[in-house]
């Protein structure tokens, strides 16, 4: 498995247009225009598209850009359809923990549809526990990660 940074930002927009429908709610109708939204993530954020035998499976992006909180935020992941239950997401999770941990991060957090009974599993199952309302829509979920 691999996990390519995209820096470039017609790959962001590509890939945020290529998984946008994959969410409960389509990413546009959550975060607004795709475009204006990849241009944040392309200044902001680390994004990975991952590969699995040379074919591409799905993506992420999270932001370490706050070192004084200590606290990441995954922003974004999404598996293809067929590539889900494989424990492609959880290599991925495992993934940002450390690239956050060694950015010196001690949290990371993220926000789940509360419709989404899947991800919200899949996130219990990977140690992250609901620490709030975010929104009517949306629970705060969050784990320690490193040295806290």
């Amino acid at each position: 498995m691999q996990f390519i940074q995209l820096e470039m930002l017609n790959e962001i927009k590509e890939i945020l247009f290529t998984y946008g429908n994959s969410f409960i709610r389509p990413l546009d109708i959550r975060v607004g225009n795709l475009d204006i939204y990849a241009c944040k993530l392309q200044q902001y954020a680390l994004t990975y598209k991952i590969l699995e035998e040379n074919r591409e499976v799905g993506f992420f992006s999270f932001y370490a850009n706050d070192p004084e909180k200590r606290n990441a935020y995954l922003s974004l992941i999404a598996m293809k359809k067929e590539c889900r239950g494989r424990g492609i997401g959880s290599k991925a999770l495992k993934f940002i923990c450390n690239e956050c941990e060694q950015r010196g991060f001690q949290i990371l957090k993220l926000e789940v549809d509360k419709e989404n009974e899947d991800a919200i599993r899949f996130y219990k199952a990977n140690g992250f526990q609901v620490t709030g309302e975010a929104s009517l829509e949306s629970f705060y979920m969050e784990k320690e990660i490193g040295n806290v």
